[in-house]
């Protein structure tokens, strides 16, 4: 089951000539008291829903309010602090890790289509923060896609935890 809730977390308030308000409120909803759903893992920020249209502000209060939420549940936060900027990726993601997340979610970074050995420096970067890096390997919406050689080698950097594709070709990562 998949919900879109993007427009419950990004509200317009037009009474303040049109300026986009956050509202987290919404987010409680996706965190249910200890014990009462199977929900173990908060994906906050990732490419696919609202990450694109906030600012860095913005998903720093989404995240923190994640973190908040789950704390006590049993439920991890992965905050997606990719961009396709490397040092704000780990600026990000250093952020992160001192907020008090469980692991960071790293899409390949958009728009400029790095070489493999481009995305392997950049993974490396954030990978140094000490926080566990999920890679994000979403090419449909980078226009560049990691290979399995690049997957492999990124599998042996200290702190490359895990990995979210969404390849449905098998031969590819």
């Amino acid at each position: 089951y998949w919900r879109d809730w993007s427009s419950d977390v990004c509200s317009s308030d037009l009474t303040h000539l049109f300026k986009l308000t956050l509202n987290l409120l919404p987010l409680a909803r996706f965190f249910p008291l200890p014990g009462s759903l199977n929900l173990f893992i908060s994906l906050q920020c990732g490419t696919t829903g609202e990450s694109p249209t906030l600012s860095k502000d913005e998903k720093k209060s989404v995240i923190e309010a994640a973190i908040r939420l789950a704390k006590g549940k049993g439920i991890q936060v992965i905050a997606g602090t990719g961009s396709n900027n490397t040092q704000d990726s780990v600026d990000m993601t250093q952020w992160a890790k001192e907020a008090g997340a469980d692991a960071c979610l790293l899409v390949n970074p958009y728009y400029n289509k790095p070489s493999q050995a481009g995305m392997i420096a950049h993974v490396k970067a954030v990978a140094a923060v000490g926080l566990p890096v999920v890679l994000y390997n979403i090419p449909g919406r980078t226009g560049v896609a990691m290979t399995v050689a690049t997957i492999a080698e990124l599998a042996a950097v200290p702190n490359v935890a895990d990995r979210k594709s969404t390849r449905l070709n098998s031969s590819h990562a």
